[in-house]
């Protein structure tokens, strides 16, 4: 089960980790409820898109080495909800808690 304030400790977690190459948001039932039993949405954004393209995959490397996991990537979504993002998830090793990214262009 993820509770909120397990989910913000773990998003502060995420954004040292990313630092410089992106930020993250919390999403989904976490957020609005408080709490899940299914998974943890998390939004990945470019840290900035000033003069620099941004490559979700070099971020999603960072994201397994910090949590020593590998993403599982979903197909990709782009131009479905009107806007291109990828999407992937996976098991955290040591508390068995799904976790659900969405990565923004």
């Amino acid at each position: 089960m993820w509770k909120q304030k397990d989910a913000l400790g773990f998003l502060r977690f995420l954004e040292t980790a990313l630092r410089g190459t992106a930020h993250v948001a919390l999403a989904g039932s976490v957020l609005y409820r408080g709490n899940s039993s299914k998974d943890l949405d998390v939004i990945v954004y470019p840290h900035t898109k000033k003069g620099v393209e941004w490559d979700p995959t070099e971020t999603q490397r960072r994201i397994e080495r910090a949590l020593n996991a590998k993403l599982v990537k979903c197909e990709s979504l782009s131009g479905h909800y009107r806007d291109d993002k990828q999407v992937a998830w996976l098991i955290l090793p040591s508390t068995g808690q799904r976790i659900d990214f969405f990565f923004l262009s």
